[in-house]
């Protein structure tokens, strides 16, 4: 993790190069990630309706859905093992903003990545859970 500190500025900004992700019903069982890219993104599910007078009306529901996609830089064995032990199951997600969140990931690739090569990891953010 490097300290920045711009000229001029009084103090420093912590830049944060992992991404840490830990069971949510073992928080022990942790992992990091070196990452060269974090990218949030958010949508709303909704619609425009058109009226029978030609206005435009719109409909949204409540709630935003959050996703966030992560370059990880070269995972190891270790790593890539803990994220297929991990698939389909919630886990705390502590971004390198410093936030966290609870959310899953239901995408990975079927075979380990080529050794030394960079993967992305898709994870969708969860408010709440129930099987069914």
């Amino acid at each position: 993790m490097p300290i920045v500190a711009g000229p001029g500025d009084p103090g420093s900004t912590l830049v944060l190069t992992r991404l840490w992700l830990n069971d949510v019903a073992d928080p022990s069982d942790v992992m990091s990630f070196r990452i060269g890219a974090f990218t949030p993104t958010y949508g709303a599910d909704g619609e425009i309706r058109k009226n029978a007078g030609g206005r435009l009306r719109l409909v949204l529901r409540a709630g935003v859905a959050r996703s966030h996609s992560a370059l990880i830089r070269r995972p190891t064995d270790s790593q890539w093992a803990w994220l297929v032990a991990h698939h389909r199951r919630l886990v705390t997600i502590r971004d390198p903003d410093g936030m966290k969140y609870v959310g899953i990931y239901l995408t990975l690739t079927r075979d380990r990545p080529v050794e030394g090569a960079d993967m992305t990891l898709d994870l969708s953010e969860v408010t709440s859970s129930e099987a069914v």
